[in-house]
């Protein structure tokens, strides 16, 4: 009997592991994805061609400021998008649904407080003050 389990195990490994392999493949692609970071945007945190995976969750209502998405925007002039004309980011969420912000001076302000943002090595240069309201289903993102 076991002899015999031997045999059939022995047999049946190649397709064992192969099946395993598949479930781990599909399992990976459907929650995480790999991102590759083109541009200095996102420094000191990410560099220019570092590679990062990154989740494919829909992660909506658990978004905090301060956090980093990944999120596709159309952009069909940029050199980077892709045939449709979609544009993969990588960028950290500023402003939360139904805040007012205001950029000015270098500076952002939501809700008329300053945002301390300690990941930032230089002042942002803006050319002229910019003030709007995000709805409740839009987020503001920088970097």
């Amino acid at each position: 009997m076991k002899d015999k389990l031997k045999k059939v195990v022995k047999e049946w490994k190649f397709l064992i592991m192969f099946l395993i392999a598949v479930v781990i493949y599909l399992t990976t692609i459907q929650f995480v994805r790999p991102l590759y970071v083109n541009g200095d945007s996102m420094n000191p945190t990410y560099s220019n061609n570092q590679f990062i995976w990154g989740t494919t969750y829909n992660i909506e209502g658990r978004i905090k400021r301060g956090s980093v998405i990944a999120c596709t925007v159309y952009a069909p002039d940029r050199p980077s998008a892709d045939e449709d004309g979609n544009l993969n980011l990588i960028k950290r969420v500023i402003g939360l649904p139904g805040e007012q912000i205001k950029i000015a001076g270098g500076f952002v302000f939501i809700n008329g407080n300053l945002l301390e943002e300690d990941y930032i090595k230089e002042v942002m240069v803006v050319e002229k003050p910019q003030e709007f309201t995000l709805k409740e289903d839009e987020y503001f993102v920088m970097g």
